[in-house]
């Protein structure tokens, strides 16, 4: 199944899949996607290794603002970065960091007042 993504009305880098309720930002000139935000809390998202838009693939790379009670990662994710405050105040209950993560920002899981699990994945 392909997903359907719109493009926001403001910014023309930023896409919502309406499949899985993610909002990527992209990156045309180093192929790379940034997840800032989801629309939809749905229990079964799972973050791709990349997006294929207007023909073209774009690396996940980074996680700017994710506001859901699940997150699982791809076996073979490429996300390096967490960004500061990337889960702020999220309902988030437990997450395993993806193995290629080697950094996580200040504050990422600050206020995430359900979260009971984090761990650090090495064999994804």
């Amino acid at each position: 199944m392909n997903p359907c993504y719109i493009k926001t009305k403001k910014d023309e880098s930023k896409i919502k899949d309406k499949d899985s309720g993610l909002v990527y930002e992209l990156n045309k000139e180093t192929k790379v996607a940034a997840i800032i935000g989801n629309f939809i809390n749905n229990n079964n998202i799972l973050i791709p290794i990349f997006i294929k838009y207007q023909m073209e693939e774009f690396i996940i790379t980074s996680i700017q603002f994710f506001q859901n009670e699940y997150i699982q990662f791809s076996p073979d994710s490429q996300i390096k970065t967490i960004c500061a405050k990337s889960f702020y105040g999220s309902p988030l209950k437990s997450i395993i960091i993806p193995q290629h993560t080697t950094q996580i920002g200040k504050c990422a899981f600050f206020k995430c007042e359900q979260l009971q699990s984090v761990e650090f994945s090495s064999n994804y």
